[in-house]
């Protein structure tokens, strides 16, 4: 299993890590073992708490979890890099591999699906898993036996910190290392009256001269930027981490991205604002409402009733109004939502979170778009653009085969991934024209 890109990352950050932690679920198959996910995490500081040691022993299902400090962070990390199921292989003996010819992906970030605004860099591998000598329900009679009982193989999954639904008859087995950041940008930073407040939390094992700060701040005059190199912070030791502060002038800069690197690997990025300045109001009216900001944490969750308005509110949350229309029975042939802007562009939206084209979805939303383009053609209000859009909660590549359809439409596709990118860009939303461009990049080409 070996990934050049990931090899070098790992090794480059191997110095620094501490500790990891190995969670793992095994079936037996007769003598030997199935496993169905493996999932190594490396530390550059202790977590507090630290996770909790977890061994499960059924007659059919072995699970486990450790948590262990390195002595030789480097020579260890080449140990798993040439063979990832090293630890589960040293409680299980015998395993059944059938990963023979199935090549790794590297995930640049953690989860693909989602990612956060920490870098966790992912080798993940996925193999057809072995039909099983039991079947679930048997297992979770198990586990509801086991001397730690379980209420199913669920809840096992959710105690290791593995995805709930890991084990369903649909999903593959899989193999996880994770590089978790060895710095990150401290919510102890601010900015408050032109001066940004940098704090930088590292492993004691970083090297803090190969850390850089990039700035992206906003103006309303336009957009600044900057850097600031790590050895140009002041350094001080906090037990087995180091804090480094800066002081910056950042004049007329109500809110800045900040992001932060190791030797040029990008590891976090953070908002900064000025609480007693704004940049986005209608963002800042909704906080009222959503302090702790869980309408981004929990925009995929699995509610497919409500996706349609978590959409609008994004739409509106970015500076654009939206007129909504997919849950008035009367209006059947209203697309789901309509959403202009100052600039005067209108997008035709439908939302979805199945099939993109199911019963012809796309056809409709093209005659859809040219009747309201045909009927604003001599309207004083006439927009600009008229853009259909089609917006999935599913990952963009589960569109591709519809692309065609939606390239001969002029349909720009918004999936996952785009949904994510713009709830990113909330606290700075683009500006019209930058929507325009986005929009116009998502449609399918070639």
């Amino acid at each position: 299993m070996s990934s050049p890109v990931f090899t070098k990352l790992a090794m480059t950050l191997a110095p620094a890590y501490t500790c990891f932690s190995c969670s793992w679920v095994a079936v037996r198959h007769g003598v030997a073992w199935e496993v169905r996910y493996c999932r190594v995490l490396f530390y550059g500081m202790t977590p507090s708490p630290p996770p909790e040691e977890v061994h499960v022993t059924t007659a059919f299902l072995r699970a486990s979890r450790t948590f262990q400090e390195i002595e030789d962070p480097v020579g260890f990390m080449n140990e798993i890099l040439a063979d990832p199921m090293l630890l589960p292989r040293r409680e299980l003996g015998e395993l059944i591999e059938v990963a023979q010819g199935v090549a790794p992906v590297f995930h640049t970030f953690y989860p693909p699906e989602t990612p956060g605004a920490y870098r966790m860099a992912t080798l993940r591998r996925e193999v057809p898993r072995l039909r099983d000598c039991v079947d679930t329900p048997q297992l979770d009679i198990e586990l509801l036996a086991c001397t730690t009982p379980y209420d199913g193989i669920t809840d096992l999954y959710s105690e290791l910190g593995l995805p709930p639904d890991g084990f369903a008859d649909t999903k593959p087995s899989v193999l996880d290392l994770t590089l978790l950041p060895v710095a990150h940008i401290t919510k102890r930073s601010s900015l408050k009256d032109g001066v940004m407040h940098l704090e930088i939390e590292a492993t004691s094992k970083a090297p803090t001269k190969g850390l850089r700060v990039g700035v992206k701040g906003f103006k309303k005059s336009g957009v600044t930027r900057f850097s600031v190199d790590g050895e140009t912070c002041e350094w001080t030791s906090a037990g087995e981490h180091v804090l480094g502060t800066a002081d910056v002038r950042a004049t007329d800069v109500p809110i800045a991205l900040v992001t932060l690197s190791l030797g040029g690997e990008f590891l976090h990025r953070w908002w900064l604002r000025d609480d007693e300045r704004t940049f986005n109001s209608t963002l800042d009216i909704h906080r009222a409402i959503d302090a702790t900001d869980v309408f981004r944490s929990s925009f995929f969750d699995k509610h497919k009733d409500d996706f349609e308005e978590r959409v609008a509110l994004l739409f509106t949350l970015l500076g654009a109004t939206v007129l909504s229309y997919g849950k008035i029975p009367r209006l059947t042939d209203a697309p789901d939502l309509l959403v202009s802007t100052a600039a005067g562009q209108l997008y035709v939206v439908e939302c979805t979170t199945g099939d993109i084209n199911a019963k012809g979805k796309l056809h409709r939303l093209h005659e859809r778009t040219k009747l309201i383009r045909e009927r604003l053609a001599s309207s004083p209000s006439r927009p600009t653009t008229v853009q259909p859009v089609i917006c999935t909660s599913a990952p963009r590549v589960e569109t591709m085969s519809h692309w065609s359809t939606a390239r001969s439409f002029g349909i720009a596709i918004i999936a996952m991934e785009e949904l994510s990118h713009l709830m990113r860009q909330l606290e700075a939303p683009p500006s019209a024209d930058q929507m325009v461009e986005y929009a116009h990049s998502l449609i399918p080409s070639g």
